[in-house]
């Protein structure tokens, strides 16, 4: 009787704990982002740098996803930085582009977590599967299956999986982007906290003067910024004319990528079509 007890305590225990801690709120962030705030600098395993979508040329049908996280891993630092439970990921996705009436919110979530810390867990993933919640909480869908570190698994239903580190394939010219603007204050925290800029840079770099200049969205700036006028150039504009430097080259990033087909991404009754994808990491607490 006693032996049935504690079993009994130590079910409930877990139980109340996956309640508690299955609860997750998640921040917005939008573009790369690569230590765009302080909590991300004390846990790097928060930090989403970019996204990637593309159709799965091994597996025809299929699409990948690919969550880059952990940003800045260098040559000498760990491959395998030690991973957080309590940090879910997930990748959302809004199916209701293509109708008459859109809808933005999530009609399919991805979500993925480490089951223990350390540097070399496994990882459960969730989904795909339509969300419990939608907006900035989130608990858990149903389980798709588990993979180890730095191994590609295949999972049930033609779904594919790897954690690990891969190279960031993110292009940015740091030193020119501090200068630009200050409060990107790059800090290293295995290393220094000196930030990294560089008083000569007014601009970003262009290879030649008669390089266009293009905003945000792709589209080219225009002498003295006027309707209609002719496409300004780095010359025109007084932009630095030298080779840009791809700071990030060096580094290393941690990498959730699954590859799904297109038909589990579809809720009952709809037709594929435009959709909206982004990803967010989430904590019990928020922060």
């Amino acid at each position: 009787m006693n032996n049935l007890l504690r079993t009994l305590a130590g079910f409930l225990a877990v139980s109340v704990l996956a309640v508690a801690f299955s609860f997750y709120s998640s921040r917005a962030a939008r573009s790369s982002d690569h230590q765009d705030s302080p909590t991300v600098v004390n846990n790097p395993m928060e930090d989403i740098t970019d996204m990637y979508v593309f159709p799965d040329s091994q597996t025809p049908g299929n699409v990948v996803f690919a969550v880059n996280f952990c940003p800045l891993i260098g040559a000498g630092c760990p491959s395998n930085p030690t991973f957080d439970p309590n940090v879910l990921y997930q990748i959302k996705i809004a199916t209701g582009y293509g109708s008459a009436t859109p809808d933005y919110k999530e009609h399919i979530v991805i979500q993925m977590k480490a089951n223990t810390a350390g540097t070399n867990p496994t990882f459960t993933i969730y989904g795909p599967g339509a969300p419990n919640e939608v907006a900035t909480s989130n608990t858990l869908v149903a389980t798709a299956g588990q993979t180890p570190y730095n191994q590609t698994t295949t999972l049930g239903n033609g779904i594919k999986v790897f954690v690990g580190p891969r190279h960031d394939p993110f292009f940015i010219d740091l030193g020119a982007l501090f200068k630009i603007l200050p409060d990107r204050n790059y800090k290293d925290p295995q290393k220094d906290t000196s930030p990294m800029t560089n008083p000569k840079f007014t601009s970003f770099n262009f290879p030649s003067g008669a390089a266009p200049v293009k905003d945000v969205t792709g589209t080219p700036y225009t002498a003295n910024n006027m309707p209609g006028g002719p496409p300004a150039t780095a010359s025109s504009l007084g932009c630095n004319i030298q080779m840009p430097t791809n700071t990030v080259a060096p580094f290393d990033v941690e990498s959730f990528v699954i590859s799904v087909p297109k038909t589990m991404l579809v809720p009952a009754g709809q037709a594929l079509g435009p959709v909206g994808i982004w990803a967010t990491t989430s904590t019990p607490t928020g922060s």
